[in-house]
């Protein structure tokens, strides 16, 4: 005879997941929409608590999602206000379509030496599906696939149209491939079946989004076409359709970690002033705090290396950093604590001359961070009033040393 409150259920698996967090938690809903009346503890709490108050939690919530004729109240998990939540790396977001997938995230959950909020949408019609079925190799030698290539796809370099789709979705999708459909929604007699230039890509995870996993799919089918959403096109002007590996902002989807490791590793690290507090602290003023804020936003996504077109177009691998690493040391220059100096190595070796400031990696950082203007043109000035100005030159030679 407990008390129906979806808000006080969660908020107590949300404290024993934090208070022993070897302890598997899981929360789940009758049905999706029952998360309704837990929102004010997902987003206070599951969301950011780790930001907050530095406490992770493995809380896990199963809630079933899918329009299957149940009724108001039965449908939607609300899949979009997870994802509306999601932010560097706090969460992780996935709608599978396997026995084998489910098993292993949920086994990652607990083997991983860290943890973070799973959120699974979980459709019951998936539990009585035919197709839902996995072999016991799956279980005994698989792992946990952020995204599933389609395993009727005998050809990539034949496939003409790619569809990426997440949960229950992929099975109405599947079935419609296989028996045909045409314009009008009926079913195409067999002579006119062709599917062999389809293919249907599971993204299992949607977020923290796999990017590197998903871009070999996507570059290694040289007859992709590039489509947009019809409702952006202008009507008055022709269309045209070119072949992906035409834009490269998606031909670069994936990014040479290893070399983005490399670059991070020869960036002088911070270096704080003596503490100038009686008790071994230092005092800072409040604006110099907020200055470096912005900069704490960045989720290493890479997207602004990926589209810098230094990198891209001009490979200057060697004498530029890129954006990300630009953002990385104008938060090392700002603080208020650091007195290292990296201006040389900005000039010199790391290539900031480069960047001519087309705002490119602005547009497409998911975090909106002002990488240009906040981060990029002040260190530029700096390393101009450092090296070319020449009162400030002619400063350094007349001032005293040491």
């Amino acid at each position: 005879n407990s008390l129906l409150s979806e808000m006080a259920v969660v908020g107590f698996e949300y404290g024993n997941s934090c208070s022993d967090p070897t302890f598997m938690t899981i929360w789940e809903a009758q049905f999706g929409d029952f998360a309704n009346g837990a929102q004010i503890v997902i987003d206070q709490f599951l969301s950011s608590g780790e930001e907050k108050w530095m406490r992770g939690s493995g809380l896990t919530l199963l809630l079933p999602h899918g329009y299957e004729g149940q009724g108001p109240e039965h449908s939607s998990a609300r899949l979009e206000r997870f994802l509306q939540l999601c932010a560097q790396a706090n969460m992780q977001v996935c709608n599978l379509t396997t026995p084998a997938n489910l098993f292993h995230v949920l086994r990652r959950q607990m083997k991983r030496d860290f943890r973070k909020p799973l959120v699974i949408m979980s459709p019951k019609s998936l539990l009585r599906h035919p197709k839902v079925v996995s072999g016991w190799k799956e279980f005994t030698d698989g792992v946990f696939r952020e995204v599933i290539a389609d395993p009727k796809t005998e050809n990539v370099k034949d496939i003409e149209t790619l569809v990426l789709c997440s949960g229950k979705l992929y099975y109405d999708l599947d079935a419609a491939r296989e028996q045909g459909v045409n314009k009008e929604g009926g079913k195409e007699p067999p002579k006119y079946k062709d599917t062999g230039h389809i293919s249907i890509v599971r993204v299992a995870q949607l977020y923290p989004f796999q990017r590197v996993q998903l871009a070999p799919l996507l570059n290694g089918m040289p007859k992709l076409m590039c489509m947009t959403r019809m409702d952006t096109l202008d009507v008055s002007k022709p269309i045209t359709v070119e072949p992906m590996r035409a834009f490269p902002s998606i031909r670069d989807l994936a990014t040479d970690v290893s070399w983005n490791f490399r670059v991070k590793q020869k960036i002088k690290k911070f270096k704080p002033r003596t503490p100038d507090a009686p008790d071994g602290t230092w005092r800072m003023q409040q604006e110099d705090v907020d200055r470096v804020q912005e900069f704490r936003k960045c989720i290493e996504c890479f997207l602004c290396q990926d589209v810098c077109h230094v990198l891209r177009d001009h490979h200057k691998h060697d004498e530029f950093i890129g954006p990300r690493f630009l953002v990385y040391t104008a938060a090392l220059e700002m603080h208020p604590l650091d007195t290292e100096d990296r201006l040389p190595e900005l000039r010199q070796s790391q290539g900031i001359g480069y960047c001519n400031i087309t705002k490119c990696c602005t547009k497409v950082c998911p975090e909106h961070i002002t990488i240009t203007d906040n981060a990029i043109i002040p260190l530029k000035e700096r390393v101009v009033d450092d090296f070319y100005d020449p009162f400030g030159w002619l400063w350094k030679k007349i001032r005293p040393q040491g």
